[in-house]
């Protein structure tokens, strides 16, 4: 009984903490989100307003981790260094034929990616659109055995790859706002060094126990911020919309009792 009540505790604490936070995002920037800056960068973000803010909060477990909150994209690192967080969105939904290429790898049956192909390029802005679509086309069993999958390669747009420079003195959740209707589609991180030019620059944002050298929004690339340590493996933290479970990466979850702080992000002032 004990150990339930610690579980519903815990539940609570995640929604309240989150649901904050997602709130403080859309009040603070909705209307006028961060913009990503113009470079001649092949590497620079491409996709206006994808990072609508920024926060930063005291990690909460000893392992890479990620929580997908709405608004907010979550992420645990769970030690001191400088890191490159990439990422990609998604928003809507609907088919491609790469779409189907991968429900095809994981297992779907023929006769039903021969029904979804009809779909292909059309776009629907919400889930229950798209659900009804597709009850109507494979049926209704066969969409039970299969929305999982389907829902996983099912999106509209692909927004990014946008990138998140930072470094980080101590275990630490980094919380990027998201715009409404996006969700996170793939995120990796690298882990390496800060160049001099990140340490000089005029973009950084110190956080306390984490810099924000780079992000959508600010001047230049990231690589002019930050130079990846090819040594140190990737780490997967999002594949096609799935979490990765690992002994190097769990989904994020919150001890009895943690409290989270966060701190607004500020933007930096635009040169004249």
């Amino acid at each position: 009984m004990r150990r339930l009540q610690t579980f519903y505790v815990t539940a609570a604490v995640l929604s309240i903490v989150l649901g904050i936070v997602g709130c403080n995002l859309l009040d603070s920037d909705s209307d006028h989100p961060t913009l990503p800056s113009s470079s001649s960068s092949q590497l620079t973000p491409v996709g206006a307003g994808q990072v609508a803010n920024f926060y930063v909060g005291k990690g909460v477990s000893d392992f890479y981790g990620v929580y997908i909150a709405g608004t907010s994209f979550v992420v645990n690192v769970p030690k001191p260094g400088t890191f490159l967080l990439t990422y990609y969105t998604k928003s809507g939904f609907g088919l491609s034929t790469t779409s189907i290429e991968y429900m095809k790898e994981k297992g779907v049956p023929e006769e039903v990616l021969q029904k979804l192909t009809t779909l292909v390029n059309q776009q629907f802005a919400t889930e229950e659109e798209y659900l009804a679509a597709l009850t109507s086309l494979i049926g209704a069993e066969q969409l039970l055995l299969y929305e999982d999958l389907i829902l996983r390669y099912s999106y509209a747009n692909v927004g990014g790859p946008y990138f998140l420079v930072t470094k980080v003195k101590k275990n630490s959740l980094l919380y990027i706002g998201l715009m409404p209707g996006d969700q996170v589609l793939n995120a990796a991180i690298d882990e390496g060094d800060a160049t001099a030019l990140a340490g000089t620059s005029p973009d950084a944002q110190d956080f306390g126990d984490v810099t924000v050298y780079f992000r959508p929004g600010f001047m230049g690339s990231w690589i002019d911020y930050f130079v990846i340590n090819p040594s140190i493996p990737q780490v997967v933290l999002i594949s096609n919309y799935a979490i990765v479970i690992s002994t190097n990466v769990i989904a994020l979850e919150l001890p009895q009792g943690v409290t989270v702080k966060t701190q607004h992000y500020t933007k930096p002032k635009t040169k004249k």
